[in-house]
């Protein structure tokens, strides 16, 4: 099959793209992760959770939608399906300002669909957490870039929280190095995890422009840094 064309999810800066047919890794579940994400901030660590993010919360997947297929794909049934999923806010575990407030629920992108021969795949980050149903995670999200509303900050400032512990649940793509953010907090609780957060020192030039949006304030660490 011919590699898909990069795609914005759900309108955030968070861009998602599958590699060539030649690199696929598709294990027994079916779910291809042969996927990675670029952002334009980083989002690995827990200090770029809290220089670059507004608020971390305890949530939990409660549902999904597919957006409609494109006319590529409708065409040639080969590309990229996005999907929606709904979140409910089980906790509030960090606020970069007191005003920054999650809504009770809330609509975000997250992988979705590969689609090969007209036959849709799930699609994970080989790293990462796919957002299933019916599971819970920490996240960290911003408020800032280019679309109305939440989105996650990016992949790596997802962790896995069913059970109440950092690291366990669902990581579809999970069988490769998770990233020194997943590292700091793995086997935490939410208490624990909430303290990580409030300890960890953001990025001094990303507190000097903390009323610029997370991709504004990222480059002013480049370039003053």
């Amino acid at each position: 099959m011919r590699s898909p064309r990069l795609w914005a999810l759900a309108g955030s800066t968070l861009i998602i793209g599958a590699l060539a047919a030649g690199c696929t890794r598709a294990p027994s579940d079916g779910v291809r992760t042969d996927a990675s994400s670029s952002v334009a901030y980083p989002s690995s660590t827990v200090q770029d959770w809290v220089s670059y993010g507004d608020v971390t919360a305890y949530m939990r997947v409660d549902g999904e939608t597919a957006e409609p297929e494109s006319e590529a794909v409708q065409t040639t049934g080969e590309g990229l399906v996005n999907r929606i999923i709904d979140v409910t806010v089980l906790q509030t575990l960090w606020q970069r300002k007191p005003n920054m407030v999650l809504p009770e629920t809330l609509k975000t992108g997250a992988w979705g669909w590969i689609v090969s021969d007209g036959k849709r795949q799930p699609m994970a980050d080989r790293d990462g957490s796919r957002l299933e149903v019916g599971h819970k995670y920490v996240a960290t999200f911003t408020s800032s870039g280019v679309a109305p509303g939440w989105t996650i900050l990016g992949t790596a400032a997802i962790i896995p929280f069913d059970g109440e512990l950092a690291g366990a649940g669902e990581r579809r793509g999970g069988d490769s190095s998770p990233g020194a953010g997943f590292d700091e907090v793995n086997g935490a609780t939410l208490d624990q995890f909430a303290a990580k957060l409030a300890s960890a020192e953001p990025h001094p030039i990303a507190v000097k422009y903390g009323d610029l949006a997370a991709r504004e304030r990222y480059a002013k660490v480049v370039a003053e840094g």
